[in-house]
């Protein structure tokens, strides 16, 4: 039998090693998408925050997000640290991401902030339960495998912070053309808006047991 993993949950060391192996060399290669956790004080999850400049695990890290918040009834910040120059290159892939997070209705702020990334952040987890960030594999001679602000992030806050991986670096979108209004572009419109909010936030027979109940409803709305 062959076993498949859809996602390894890790605990954060700060020997940076899991299961007595080095983090660098599993996330240089992993076995599937990785989230590595450090747990913090606040037990109760009602803010999550979500830094985000588009990057290649700018889906996993939304994904995540939308499941905790689906979860706990929590509301999302989506966090954007902009570059200095408002038409700068590297802001391409937040262009194409604003449209998606704008459509998905656990994201409640959507904040940009023009200044150094790992203050806006430390600053922003005051108001926060939870931040989900992306990780980045660095080299084995790298002294900290998910990347410096990450890191600092981690030994900083107090709230949980989860970093994420996915295991394949994917295609960064390209901005859209100037003058023209672009829909949502970019891993696929990060999966087709996160299949439609995970196919219009899930349900369970046993909500639909009552036929009464629910012949009223419709009634009551016309």
């Amino acid at each position: 039998d062959v076993l498949y993993l859809a996602l390894l949950l890790l605990r954060w060391q700060e020997d940076q090693t899991a299961f007595g192996v080095d983090l660098h060399d599993i996330l240089a290669c992993p076995p599937c998408d990785v989230a590595i956790v450090r747990p913090g004080e606040t037990a109760a999850i009602q803010r999550i925050l979500l830094p985000v400049r588009g990057g290649p695990h700018a889906e996993l890290a939304l994904r995540i997000s939308l499941a905790l918040a689906q979860a706990h009834d929590a509301e999302i910040t989506a966090l954007h640290v902009a570059p200095p120059l408002p038409q700068a290159a590297e802001d391409a892939p937040f262009v194409n991401l604003m449209p998606v997070l704008q459509q998905l209705s656990p994201v409640t702020r959507i904040v940009t902030l023009h200044r150094h990334i790992q203050a806006s952040i430390l600053s922003e987890t005051r108001q926060h339960d939870l931040i989900v960030l992306g990780a980045t594999a660095r080299p084995k001679d790298a002294p900290v495998a998910i990347g410096d602000v990450t890191a600092r992030v981690f030994r900083s806050t107090r709230v949980t912070a989860i970093a994420v991986k996915t295991r394949q670096e994917m295609e960064l979108p390209q901005p859209p053309a100037p003058d023209t209004v672009a829909a949502p572009a970019g891993y696929e419109a990060i999966s087709i808006v996160v299949d439609k909010w995970f196919a219009e936030n899930t349900f369970h027979s046993h909500e639909f047991e009552d036929l009464g109940r629910l012949v009223e409803l419709k009634k009551s709305q016309g």
